[in-house]
């Protein structure tokens, strides 16, 4: 098994996106989608784990080896994901489907922060 290195050439840039992302992130999840541990601080008794650093765990924990070739780009990728979402509505009718027998409609929320994606849930209604 291979563990991917971070390959980052410029530190600057790097640094200011991380941040960003981090900040977004922050203001993106509401507080219930950490546990009680990570928001009072008792889950690690050294230092405090809080919704920063669980964030940033989760950010690279799902990224590839083709992100951690070039985070910059990961990082930007993964702000825009919150950032231009013309498309972020709360319902969106696709309409009747014979198939399925019932109409298709898209819920576009926030999912869980463990999860790799941000949003989406489709659902089939008769």
């Amino acid at each position: 098994m291979c563990i991917p290195t971070l390959d980052i050439n410029n530190v600057k840039e790097f640094n200011r996106l991380l941040l960003d992302y981090v900040k977004i992130s922050c203001a993106f999840y509401p507080s219930n989608h950490f546990c009680e541990e990570v928001l009072d601080g008792s889950y690690y008794q050294e230092g405090k784990i809080c919704k920063e650093k669980t964030i940033m765990t989760l950010l690279f924990s799902n990224a590839t080896y083709e992100d951690f070739t070039n985070p910059i780009h990961f990082l930007s990728k993964r702000i825009a994901y919150f950032i231009e979402r013309p498309f972020f509505r709360e319902k969106i009718e696709l309409g009747y489907s014979s198939l399925l027998g019932g109409n298709i409609d898209v819920v576009i929320e926030r999912d869980e922060l463990v999860n790799e994606t941000l949003l989406y849930s489709i659902t089939a209604q008769k």
